[in-house]
């Protein structure tokens, strides 16, 4: 099985489709599955990967046996344009390469030597989509007692993705215990991912916030906005703060920040515990 990732370059929304082969017809079933439930877009970049190309071929050859001339409009406007980055620059297509980079890791890390069905992985794959589209990417107050910030899942559906919640009671019988065993296994693999690929991200934040500021490395400020790593959080929460007061060390280095939640409490942090949003 295959991971086919799309990702939009302008809300950082993910969308991951499970495929079983590189076929061309392959992927353009994931492809129509994709336009079916997001939505048909203007332009796709991508690299020079065989399969795409083929599937350009095929989406081009598609486009000319439309013979009505009221289909063509139609197609004319709102037909997809295919660019493909240079040939061996990779780095061009730095804004999915880092996702594909960081779910890929994570996956692996995770699932191991995991032998997981069709349906298993299918259900981990979503969950971890929901994952990475509820990352918070920027803010809509400055007051954290106020609206929740931006997430891609926003642009979605208009609201923050949820989850079933990860404890589920089952009658006592054999089925239900071969159900509850499907069930833990799902959730295990859906907690380890979220928390490899929380601090993978959290990491990836601070080091994307020094290379935009050459020579600066990130130090929150009074009324910065910052994401705070905590440990013992369900699934797509991300703990919002403003920095209320910053503490100086001996050094008279900032060394941690006084932060109120949105829930009013006030928690003080060490700096390392303290990132950047994405936007």
């Amino acid at each position: 099985m295959y991971v086919l990732l799309f990702t939009c370059a302008v809300v950082r929304a993910v969308h991951l489709e499970l495929v079983s082969d590189l076929t061309t017809s392959g992927f353009l079933m994931a492809f129509r599955r994709f336009v079916a439930r997001r939505g048909l877009c203007r332009i796709i970049y991508s690299d020079n990967a065989k399969t795409f190309q083929a599937a350009d071929r095929e989406m081009k050859r598609l486009w000319k046996t439309v013979r009505s001339q009221k289909l063509k409009d139609f197609f004319y406007t709102t037909g997809i344009e295919w660019r493909f980055i240079a040939e061996r620059a990779a780095w061009w297509g730095g804004f999915w390469e880092r996702l594909v980079r960081s779910v890929k890791t994570a996956l692996k890390k995770v699932i191991g030597r995991a032998r997981l069905n069709f349906e298993e992985l299918q259900t981990v794959l979503t969950e971890v989509e929901a994952v990475i589209n509820s990352r918070p990417l920027t803010a809509v107050s400055d007051d954290p007692q106020d609206e929740d910030p931006l997430t891609p899942a926003h642009f979605l559906i208009g609201a923050r993705l949820t989850t079933l919640p990860s404890k589920l009671e089952f009658a006592p019988s054999k089925c239900a215990a071969d159900v509850r065993r499907k069930w833990k296994l799902c959730q295990q693999l859906s907690t380890a991912f979220w928390n490899r690929w929380r601090n993978d991200y959290l990491f990836q934040l601070r080091s994307a916030h020094q290379q935009r500021n050459v020579g600066s490395y990130f130090v929150p400020k009074s009324g910065d906005l910052v994401l705070v790593k905590e440990c013992n959080v369900p699934r797509h929460m991300w703990p919002c703060g403003i920095v209320t007061q910053v503490i100086p060390g001996r050094d008279q280095k900032i060394r941690s920040c006084l932060v109120k939640m949105k829930s009013g409490r006030f928690i003080r942090r060490p700096v390392e515990l303290l990132f950047p949003l994405e936007l």
